[in-house]
């Protein structure tokens, strides 16, 4: 099996969080093209405008206002 590491070097990064209706319909999207401020972002909750982003990986909670 290839370590997860060697995998990530070689895709480029790439950030995405997507917003799903009830039904499965895309309804926005937002794109990080390098990977800086949205990557491995595992769970999204919106408050009041505010995006609060967590992740599997890092130590932190990121906060993006709207």
């Amino acid at each position: 099996m290839v370590p997860q590491e060697w995998i990530a070097k070689l895709v480029p990064r790439y950030g995405l969080v997507i917003e799903l209706s009830e039904e499965g319909n895309l309804k926005s999207s937002l794109h990080d093209a390098g990977g800086v401020v949205i990557s491995e972002v595992s769970e999204v909750h919106d408050e009041n405008g505010i995006l609060y982003l967590g992740s599997y990986k890092a130590p932190y909670l990121g906060r993006l206002k709207l």
